[in-house]
């Protein structure tokens, strides 16, 4: 019915301008003229529940850089031409955009200190970002925003950008602030320098844009204060904006909607947006921003790769994140233009399928193996020596990633000494962590007595907040349950992923201290579900796809115990005290990375290798259900809430909950008959 309507009005109008000329193309998209636009107006969208798709209706409406221009195509008037204090400049009718790395809001691949241990290189070198590597400068060619048409009230069209145009932090310095006094929004309305509303809309254009009255309400899940309504020209979506189906959007936030997953151009990850990882499914979309706030006034709310719409956000000055403007323009304005119907046809056929991109081959360090031969020898250590005293320059960074083998994000005479150790065989590993990638053999040794944990906060022990009810994790009680033979090496620690956690000394000393017959309790997720570089493991990913969270158990954790000759043992993440009218808030973000233990330890049953796994985060789901948010209060920690009052803590457990998790814990040593339970009391 949709397109019949929109086909009568463009055929209305093509024979009111008969003998105009043929439809303008701008940048090879066809589109319908400003006169058709007045005829053929864009509708609203369609939210088909059932599919997870809308039909919505397109226009274009000023423009910014977003194709990047390479090989043939950047020709020497283009680098050679006399860029402006933007970096633009037209060249034979064309405007160009000249960006510098170290203009770039993050660079991906320029050696972040947070990122230097191998698994995160691992993240930057399978594509997750622009690759910056041995390029200073890169060009890109300003086209047409395409938008897409959230609400046509008669009057005026809300726009929302169909991709993300850039990345950028909400704020650039301090925390815990409003949309009202976050930089985000000077950036977004500003017509300074860099600024996105005086590059991307003329005179004209900026005279059809409409000054909406923002409304920033509160967070809907946590209360967290939005502040002031504003009154913008150019403003990023709210949480209440990605879930009106009204606008395209499923009501759900928790649903994985392919509405709400949004691509990038190549200038917003040249800037620093973040792509989605090792899953194809969702590779090619981007984290982005939206203006609500988050669980606490440092975080704003995000939208994650895969649609769902993260209330507890994250921190708001992570440059990182994609950036979708929205305005509102006037719907008899002659400068918007509506897209024809074949390209509004095929893009939202793009969009329903949510096809990914293909996903770029990784690329491998070998460090220490400069001359990339498959060994390391005398010339890879003579090699890195000449580097390191800069008589010879470094071909590329990933040359000096090669040589960076004790991971201080520097290249020094000592990773020279390191390699010709080891090309000497005087040393048989690097002081970063090596994987062993070779397949394991597990033998079965009885029970030593001695328990390791490697966990986040819900095992964690916690200082004394001085509540009624203070934070303790099971990691702490879980030796009471044992007798005297047993000793617990909780080395669980706050905030904390399975991935963040591989570059703590907490880590070294388990790998250096296990041996055989001890059992190695692993139970991560309530931050690998963060979205944060150096947190972020995907759920989704493979086993073998590098960096994903079955990824790291399997490589850093699982198969280092089968080779010490420990027993692995799973323990999937406690679910969060999440209540919303009245009930539980499942499925919660951190449920996948439940599955993906299950799944994880199903793989390595069927090459008959035993991996245990106790599973708390269904009976404690099952008995949040059941006791309701007043009856799960007890089981959680309070703090201050700094007006003589105490506050729940809905993450972190008290005596109580850590007292239940333990006990699920021992039944479940008793129902896979470990040989641990001997030591049980």
């Amino acid at each position: 019915m949709k397109n019949m309507k929109r086909f009568v009005c463009v055929a209305m109008a093509m024979t009111l301008i008969a003998g105009l000329g043929s439809v303008p193309a701008i940048n090879g998209l066809t589109e319908a003229s400003a006169s058709d636009a007045q005829i053929a107006q864009p509708e609203n969208p369609v939210y088909d529940s059932e599919t997870d798709s809308t039909d919505w209706d397109f226009v274009y409406f000023g423009s910014y850089p977003q194709t990047e221009v390479t090989g043939d195509e950047l020709t020497p008037e283009i680098t050679g031409a006399t860029y402006d204090r933007n970096g633009l400049a037209t060249v034979n009718g064309v405007t160009y955009k000249k960006l510098y790395s170290s203009s770039a809001s993050f660079r991906g691949y320029d050696g972040q200190a947070d990122l230097e241990q191998q698994g995160y290189i691992a993240d930057r070198l399978t594509c997750s970002f622009y690759n910056w590597i041995d390029k200073d400068v890169a060009y890109f060619k300003v086209e047409p925003i395409r938008w897409r048409v959230l609400q046509n009230d008669g009057e005026s069209l809300l726009l929302m950008a169909d991709e993300t145009l850039d990345a950028q932090p909400y704020q650039t310095s301090g925390d815990g602030v409003t949309w009202e006094e976050c930089t985000l929004r000077t950036w977004l309305n500003g017509t300074g320098r860099g600024q996105f509303y005086g590059i991307a809309f003329d005179e004209a254009e900026q005279a059809a844009i409409q000054t909406s009255t923002v409304v920033n309400a509160d967070n809907p899940f946590h209360g967290t204060e939005g502040g002031y309504d504003t009154e913008d020209k150019v403003f990023l979506m709210s949480i209440d904006e990605m879930t009106n189906e009204a606008y395209g959007y499923p009501s759900d936030n928790k649903a994985y909607s392919k509405t709400r997953r949004m691509g990038t151009t190549d200038f917003s990850r040249a800037m620093g947006a973040w792509l989605g990882t090792y899953n194809d499914q969702y590779y090619g979309n981007s984290w982005w921003l939206l203006r609500s706030p988050g669980a606490y006034p440092q975080a704003m709310a995000i939208v994650y790769p895969f649609g769902h719409v993260y209330l507890d956000g994250y921190y708001g000055r992570r440059p990182y994140y994609g950036i979708v403007p929205g305005i509102r323009v006037d719907i008899n304005s002659d400068e918007w233009t509506l897209a024809s119907e074949e390209e509004t046809a095929a893009r939202n056929e793009e969009l329903k399928t949510a096809s990914a991109e293909p996903r770029p081959a990784e690329t491998v360090i070998n460090y220490g193996d400069i001359n990339n031969d498959g060994k390391i020898t005398i010339s890879d250590a003579r090699k890195a020596l000449r580097i390191a005293l800069k008589v010879e320059d470094s071909e590329s960074q990933l040359t000096k990633w090669a040589i960076d083998v004790d991971g201080d994000d520097n290249v020094s005479t000592m990773d020279a000494q390191i390699i010709l150790e080891r090309a000497l065989k005087l040393r048989t590993r690097f002081d970063r962590v090596e994987l062993d990638t070779t397949p394991v053999v597990q033998t079965e040794h009885e029970a030593s007595g001695n328990i390791w944990i490697a966990a986040d906060s819900i095992a964690d022990q916690h200082a004394d907040n001085g509540s009624s009810q203070p934070l303790v994790g099971w990691g702490v009680l879980i030796g009471d349950y044992f007798n005297d033979q047993v000793t617990v090496n909780n080395t669980a620690l706050s905030s904390r992923s399975t991935k963040s956690f591989t570059v703590e000394s907490n880590y070294r000393q388990i790998m250096s201290g296990m041996q055989e017959g001890d059992y190695l309790f692993i139970s991560f997720g309530h931050n690998d579900e963060r979205c944060g570089l150096e947190l972020y493991d995907d759920p989704f990913g493979k086993t073998s796809e590098v960096g994903s969270f079955k990824w790291y158990l399997k490589n850093y954790y699982i198969d280092p115990a089968i080779r010490a000759g420990a027993q692995p043992v799973l323990v999937t993440p406690v679910v969060r005290r999440y209540f919303y009218q009245g009930q539980l808030y499942k499925p919660q973000l951190h449920t996948p990375y439940a599955q993906a233990m299950k799944e994880l330890q199903a793989e390595y049953a069927e090459q008959g290798i035993n991996v245990y796994l106790i599973d708390l985060h269904t009976p404690f789901t099952e008995l949040y259900e059941k006791l309701g948010y007043d009856g799960t209060r007890a089981l959680h920690g309070l703090y201050p809430d700094g007006a003589g009052g105490e506050l729940s803590d809905n993450t972190h457990l008290s005596k109580a909950g850590a007292t239940q998790a333990c006990e699920w814990i021992v039944q479940g040593i008793k129902d896979n008959n470990m040989s641990l339970a001997k030591f049980l009391k």
